[in-house]
């Protein structure tokens, strides 16, 4: 077993699966089992999901948990989902976020409960409708690739998913911070192609609301030819609106407070 993690490790692999591990050592299952528990009290391997192992190298022993761009490309391989690293968690890999995220967030195509172990929260958010590939990056970490939703894409994810993004006004506040790498061309393809009326209409609100003009008129590009119905601006039925903006036919049921527009 030692010489198992050892090899992995040398060649920049921190995770494993119980099947792999079966295979490499040809032992029992009872045997295994055993094995693995008396690595798992060292603190040298951490069960992170069912039959999902995770390495933990002397500088992490401490904390006795990996940090999740280590491990989550693999995981998800393993599990055969479909997925990418999104909403705040996306944001903070582009340096849109003020502090490090407590709970790291993962877009995915089937209805998973969050992990929790150690330190870590790993929260998984549905989605049925999963976008292309072109509209999802591929952000280097230190044990491979991981996938990270666009910043376009972020964007249209945060007014999608806002109690996830930590309610309206920290997703307008990581929408701010992102707008100067939003490419125009990919947001208007975006909007026209993978994008609900409804969310168009939020995000081009939203960015009205900042004063940014010219990418709100992408969105009213993106709204031609459309039926427009009013939607709230926040997904809450107990919040009352007081007004409408017409341009956009929002129902404004939260106001905006947010710095440095």
């Amino acid at each position: 077993m030692k010489k198992f993690l050892e090899d992995l490790q040398s060649n920049g692999i921190y995770t494993f699966s119980k099947e792999l591990v079966r295979k490499q050592l040809n032992i029992s299952e009872s045997a295994l089992k055993k094995t693995l528990q008396r690595y798992e009290k060292k603190g040298r391997i951490l069960k992170l999901r069912k039959k999902f192992y995770l390495i933990i190298p002397l500088e992490y022993k401490k904390i006795g948990i990996l940090p999740p761009f280590w491990f989550i490309d693999d995981l998800m391989k393993y599990l055969k989902l479909q997925y990418y690293v999104g909403l705040i968690s996306a944001a903070n890999v582009y340096g849109a976020s003020h502090q490090q995220p407590q709970i790291f967030q993962v877009i995915t195509n089937k209805q998973m409960s969050p992990i929790k172990v150690k330190q870590l929260q790993i929260d998984f958010i549905t989605k049925m409708k999963f976008p292309e590939e072109k509209y999802l990056e591929s952000k280097k970490s230190e044990t491979g690739i991981l996938k990270v939703s666009s910043p376009e894409l972020t964007c249209f994810d945060l007014v999608k998913y806002i109690k996830q993004s930590g309610g309206i006004n920290q997703a307008v506040s990581l929408i701010l911070q992102l707008k100067d790498l939003i490419d125009d061309n990919k947001l208007l393809e975006l909007a026209k192609n993978q994008m609900r009326t409804v969310y168009i209409q939020r995000l081009g609100y939203v960015f009205q609301f900042l004063n940014k003009e010219k990418k709100a008129i992408i969105f009213k590009k993106a709204l031609n030819g459309k039926r427009i119905y009013p939607v709230l601006l926040v997904p809450d039925k107990n919040k009352k609106f007081d007004k409408i903006d017409n341009q956009w036919k929002v129902l404004i049921n939260y106001e905006i407070e947010v710095e440095n527009i």
